[in-house]
């Protein structure tokens, strides 16, 4: 013989930890339904207790229901509203990753882009006349005499070496000495007849790149 359901079928409700609260009403508006007579009262006081998620529970305490359908457009309202909040989060972390995705890939690509102007710098440079003075030195003296040109500006967003420092770039990455764009701004005053005290006579050609 099937027992008939009563208020302690309710009574005994309870939220489960791993349910929702959707799913905790939905299970108890069926329970419910298999009780003859039951008054509001009790139906609003009994799902009420046996709701467990916090935030709703302090929701509901600083804005109690007076009846049941009150506490189910609560119920509804709350949960609609942790249902947008959860899908904004889900899409700004997707937007989030992508972003961090293309950030990456841009970094990449200006790294290979900043390799491949260094591997072209040293392609195209010449063979260098042979000095009787440090670069760095020449630089120092001639810097202020308004014919040496000032050097392109370094690739933004690069690796930069903050152990080497460039006088003639004014910035980190390289030594001086080893400034690709110094060495061709002097070996082209070289040509047009500039700097020869610093022409090292007695030296040969310097080797390509040095």
């Amino acid at each position: 013989m099937k027992h008939k359901k009563t208020t302690v079928n309710l009574l005994s409700m309870k939220q489960r930890p791993d349910e929702s609260i959707r799913a905790f009403v939905s299970r108890f508006n069926k329970e419910s339904l298999g009780i003859k007579d039951l008054d509001e009262a009790t139906a609003h006081m009994t799902m009420s207790n046996g709701l467990i998620d916090m935030d709703l529970i302090k929701d509901l305490a600083q804005k109690p229901t007076k009846n049941m359908a009150k506490l189910l457009e609560r119920c509804n309202e709350f949960v609609n509203m942790a249902e947008v909040l959860q899908a904004r989060k889900m899409t700004e972390s997707k937007l989030e990753k992508k972003r961090s995705v293309t950030d990456d890939r841009k970094d990449e690509k200006r790294t290979r882009t900043d390799s491949r102007a260094k591997r072209s710098d040293r392609a195209r440079s010449p063979e260098y006349t042979p000095l009787n003075t440090s670069r760095k030195e020449i630089l120092m003296q001639i810097q202020d005499d308004g014919y040496i040109r000032r050097p392109r500006p370094m690739q933004a967003g690069s690796f930069r070496n903050p152990n080497k420092y460039c006088l003639f770039h004014k910035d980190t990455d390289h030594n001086t000495e080893d400034c690709y764009q110094l060495k061709r701004e002097i070996e082209e005053l070289i040509k047009v007849g500039h700097l020869k005290q610093y022409i090292n006579i007695k030296g040969g050609r310097e080797d390509r790149g040095s």
